[in-house]
């Protein structure tokens, strides 16, 4: 009884904290992608359930929950709603350019194999 206690406390918890990263994934999702984006929120949703469950005591969880539910933890979960939206945003920036920078590195790497292929079988011809 203790532990479906603790459990509801969690998802409670999960729900009240927890930004739904699926959620910001943007574009015009087919009918399956749809389906495999709500498995991935179920799936993300219950490890965030049991990560909190295995380092939270009951006591520890009521606290929590008690403390959301005051103005300052209201406000405070509205500011880490908005952190959580600019570090997303900020990991999308940081990983295009990453992707750029790589893309870029790797067709230039490409370009001087390409060059170092082609000036083996010109020395080869003469």
């Amino acid at each position: 009884m203790a532990s479906e206690n603790k459990r509801d406390l969690v998802e409670k918890l999960v729900d009240l904290t927890v930004r739904d990263p699926i959620g910001s994934i943007s574009g015009n999702p087919s009918q399956l992608d749809l389906e495999m984006y709500e498995k991935m929120r179920q799936r993300f949703r219950e490890e965030q359930i049991n990560i909190r469950f295995k380092h939270f005591s009951t006591d520890q969880l009521i606290a929590l929950l008690n403390f959301y539910e005051t103005d300052m933890g209201e406000s405070i979960l509205i500011t880490q709603n908005d952190i959580s939206e600019e570090i997303i945003s900020g990991f999308q920036l940081v990983s295009e350019e990453v992707s750029k920078e790589y893309s870029e590195k790797r067709h230039e790497e490409d370009m001087a194999h390409a060059q170092a292929h082609k000036d083996q079988f010109s020395d080869d011809g003469t």
